[in-house]
């Protein structure tokens, strides 16, 4: 079997922060990326198949989207707070969310940015809407000759934790699989 898993690609909305990385800044922005590593035992999945009743396990849903929704609030406040202290940061973060090309490979967008080819990254992703947690990652720009023309950006993932990638697989699959459902039924009507 083939290692190298080919990944469907996304259009979403996400808020996008991304901050260039200088040569010495990369091992911090990598460790800072495998510091979000849970333990197995609270790891995303680790309660699906304990034979949890069903009660239980809409509940368990139900909290997760909720630790969701209070940790996008706590992030947007920070934010504001520090706006309001007229702290300045070097991450280029869009406040409203923008539309993206996403995989588990990687992502693209209208950033209007203006970085040398290859640079490295570092990227926080805020696809709340779409139920994840915020997804930090180090990614490298995609020279233009590789994608063909476009006035996007697109950027390739180095550092990203397992379980943030397989949530951005099971993302491009849920959402494929609602556009088939929509497709299907746009013509049996």
């Amino acid at each position: 079997m083939n290692e190298r898993r080919e990944y469907f690609r996304i259009r979403c909305f996400a808020r996008v922060g991304l901050r260039r990385l200088d040569p010495d800044d990369e091992p911090a922005a990598r460790a800072r990326v495998q510091s979000r590593c849970l333990p197995r035992a609270f790891a995303p999945g680790a309660l699906e198949g304990s034979g949890l009743p069903s009660e239980h396990r809409m509940a368990l849903g139900l909290w997760k989207h909720i630790a969701l929704s209070l940790d996008r609030i706590e992030r947007r406040i920070d934010d504001v707070i520090r706006r309001a202290d007229g702290v300045k940061s070097d991450l280029l973060a869009s406040n409203a969310p923008v539309e993206i090309c996403l995989s588990a490979a990687g992502f693209g967008g209208p950033f209007g940015l203006d970085l040398p080819d290859r640079a490295l990254v570092e990227v926080q992703l805020d696809l709340g809407d779409a139920g994840l947690p915020l997804i930090q990652a180090v990614a490298r720009i995609v020279s233009p000759e590789d994608m063909g023309p476009s006035d996007d950006t697109a950027f390739a993932f180095e550092e990203l934790l397992d379980d943030d990638r397989e949530r951005l697989v099971q993302l491009a699959l849920r959402t494929q699989t609602q556009a088939l459902r929509k497709e299907r039924s746009g013509e049996r009507a």
